[in-house]
């Protein structure tokens, strides 16, 4: 019952009847205001109250109950038929009943007779409880909160509250002012605040990411309509770069009208589809002024062992204008080599450089001391695997704020000593990629007995640090208040003083999950993937609640980020854990997803299949197996928009290609089928029996063995399948 409260799916009879209920009391209570109200001086230019009025009375209740309830029910109903947004129709009628509600204030003056007093004040305490039940319905259903006593008590404190704005505001406005000009501007002023608020909000969430009280709400439902489009913008991009790659749009023409932002997007799809189009990227960023720059492989169209220099190939691409503007280069990812000289050069064509990024690239000693004297207004340095055994000098770097320097081993604490002289350094990684016994990098930063005033956040994941070094951390930096410990000997609650990102909980493990994807930290990203996996089963045995909607959207995320590629076996392997901890979330909470949440992750699932159909061996069961019972559960919520045919398709497709006979009726894809031809009563699956090969053979087989059974929705499917497929198909 309470789903369908919260979810508004249904007429069911106890949704009706606690609706009518709780605003009848609260109807009856507005007559109150009235007859208080009837005979005062204030009210002389109305007529008094007859008792025949009071049958006039009933009627408009009952009538204005009737209406409101099914305008509520059903436009809500279509407009989720149509939209397929639960929350839209919700903040709609929260929105407009603010505004509705100054809007009878502005026509409280046009009142001359009690009649219509008695309608405005009916609607006023209508309007009222309208609101709180349209914003607590959303509250209830964004918290999953579904105890029918909750509901219930939502119900009934909408009404008091109608009850009391409705008979104590009119006591307050009317008997306070002197004429009605002052209620008119008064509902002017409502409309005018609530029109202001209801556009403001959205702006100040996304700029000042607020999240306490109603705020939460909010952002909530932006993120999730903000993660839709950010999903259509890759999708456009995606076409677009097919269209310059066809030759259908011309890329120096179409990237005219695109921002920054939206042509690294295209161009990066572009050298997906054909990495040969570097070449007229490098043209097209010629011509405009580059604010940041990222040098990626090139590996696939070097020629007759040609080496390309960094030096050169940032002269090719960078214009006069560029090269003043041009704050940020990335060169990690290159495979250009770097000639003798390269900072000084560098330094001369981009002046203005304050981020540099050269993580992965060898350096000598050498090197470092002319980096770091070739670019003193340096705010952002990544040296991480760079093989550098000592940091002296980068004291000189003296705007330096953000350094990262992963994976690098130095042999005693002496060797970064010159760290400490950085008085502006607020950001601090000192990690590694995997833990092992001779890393002493804590020891040695520990050990040299100084400070880092202005440091704020400290990454030391895989070192050394234990309780003992942790203590001495917080003694030497007491600014100090974020520090990432994941794969650390540190007992986490022994921290409070910190903001500690690690994987005690699934909480601060999605805060760790985060904060690796946005530095693209594969090897981190997938332990903390690894170890999301484990709290979610581990939750869902205890049933223990947790952030359903938040875990979802961060594992989304990585998947947006990291895209699956059969030659990068990491990325492969994050794919792989995303789409299992997707599969053990949708087998255990499918129940409170959205429906624009099972769209996404039915979209996941099917393209992991489709992907995972072609495998041919595996250890034990085939690992889309669970992922067709996640499906199975999502399908069995009907809810609307789900495309059945697709759905249906791709599992008889899976059933064909894949050696499960043995296990058949074990593997869920078979009973998608089976509800997906219940569902999608046009689908013709027998398309898929047409040129059959073994397996094939053996679904048709089981399908004719399925009429014999007794399960009356099996043999329904199975007959509606074997029925349009071809004669030549059943005798072969």
């Amino acid at each position: 019952m309470l789903k369908n409260i919260i979810d508004y799916k249904s007429f069911e009879l106890e949704i009706v009847v606690i609706f009518l209920f709780s605003h009848a009391i609260c109807a009856a209570g507005f007559l109150f205001p009235i007859i208080i109200h009837s005979n005062k001086k204030e009210s002389a230019h109305l007529h008094p109250i007859k008792i025949s009025y009071l049958k006039d009375t009933g009627i408009i209740v009952v009538i204005g109950i009737v209406v409101i309830t099914t305008i509520f029910m059903v436009v809500t109903k279509c407009f989720n038929f149509c939209a397929q947004r639960e929350y839209v129709p919700r903040l709609i009628f929260n929105r407009i009943s603010i505004l509705i509600w100054g809007s009878l204030w502005i026509f409280y003056p046009l009142i001359h007779s009690d009649k219509m007093l008695l309608i405005h004040s009916v609607c006023l305490g209508f309007i009222i409880s309208l609101y709180h039940v349209s914003l607590f319905i959303v509250i209830c259903d964004l918290v999953g909160w579904l105890c029918s006593i909750f509901c219930i008590f939502l119900y009934l404190t909408s009404t008091l509250i109608g009850l009391l704005f409705a008979t104590f505001i009119p006591l307050i406005v009317v008997h306070c002012t002197k004429s009605d000009s002052v209620l008119f501007h008064c509902g002017g002023v409502i409309i005018l605040l609530a029109a202001l608020f209801n556009t403001a909000i959205p702006y100040w969430i996304r700029e000042q990411e607020r999240k306490e009280g109603l705020l939460f709400h909010f952002e909530s439902y932006y993120n999730r309509s903000h993660h839709m489009i950010d999903s259509l913008s890759n999708i456009a991009a995606e076409r677009i770069a097919k269209y310059m790659n066809n030759g259908d749009y011309i890329i120096s023409k179409a990237v005219e009208r695109m921002d920054a932002q939206s042509c690294e997007v295209v161009f990066s799809n572009l050298l997906k589809l054909n990495p040969s189009q570097s070449g007229v990227i490098a043209e097209v960023c010629k011509n405009r002024s580059l604010h940041s720059l990222i040098l990626g492989k090139k590996k696939k169209i070097l020629k007759y062992g040609k080496k390309i220099d960094v030096v050169c190939l940032i002269d090719c691409i960078v214009n006069e204008n560029s090269r003043t503007t041009l704050k940020s280069l990335d060169i990690s990812k290159s495979e250009q080599i770097l000639r003798q000289g390269w900072p000084e050069k560098i330094a001369d064509m981009l002046p203005s450089l304050t981020t540099f990024i050269l993580s992965g690239k060898k350096l000598t000693e050498n090197e470092m001391t002319l980096l770091i004297k070739s670019f003193p207004n340096l705010s952002c340095l990544d040296i991480s695997d760079t093989n550098i055994k000592n940091l002296n000098g980068i004291s000189n770097l003296t705007h330096l704020q953000v350094l990262s320097m992963r994976n690098l081993h130095f042999n005693t604490w002496f060797d970064m000593m010159d760290l400490f002289n950085l008085k502006n350094l607020t950001f601090l990684d000192v990690s590694h990629d995997h833990y092992n016994t001779g890393i002493k990098t804590m020891q040695q930063f520990i050990g040299c007995g100084k400070s880092i005033e202005k440091l704020a956040f400290l990454d030391c994941t895989s070192t050394d640090l234990n309780d003992n070094l942790l203590n001495s951390l917080m003694e030497s930096h007491p600014n100090l208040q974020k520090i990432t410990a994941l794969n650390c000997l540190v007992q986490y609650s022994k921290i409070p003083e910190l903001q500690v990102l690690n994987m005690e909980s699934i909480g601060s493990s999605l805060k760790s999950l985060s904060y690796f994807t946005s530095l693209k930290r594969e090897a981190s990203v997938l332990r903390c993937l690894t170890r999301i996996l484990f709290l979610l089963r581990q939750a869902h045995e205890r049933n223990e609640e947790y952030d359903l909607i938040g875990c979802m959207m961060k594992i989304i995320e990585v998947i947006e980020t990291f895209p699956s590629t059969s030659a990068n076996n990491l990325r492969y392997s994050i794919y792989m854990e995303c789409v299992n901890c997707l599969t053990e979330i949708s087998g255990n909470k499918s129940h409170q997803f959205h429906s624009l949440d099972v769209s996404l992750v039915l979209d996941i699932f099917l393209n992991y299949i489709d992907k995972m159909t072609s495998v041919d061996s595996f250890f034990g069961e085939h690992p889309c197996i669970p992922v067709w019972t996640a499906i199975l559960n999502m399908i069995d919520l009907d809810l609307p928009g789900l495309n059945y045919d697709k759905i249906g398709g791709m599992a008889i497709q899976f059933l064909i290609k894949t050696a499960v006979a043995q296990n058949f009726f074990q593997c869920h894809a078979l009973d998608v089928f089976v509800k997906c031809t219940v569902k999608s009563r046009n689908q013709n699956f027998s398309q898929y029996f047409t040129g059959m090969n073994q397996s094939a053979y053996h679904i048709f087989n089981v399908l004719t063995g399925v009429l014999k059974g007794i399960d009356i929705e099996w043999c329904l499917s199975a007959f509606r399948v074997l029925s349009r497929t071809p004669l030549k198909c059943k005798h072969n």
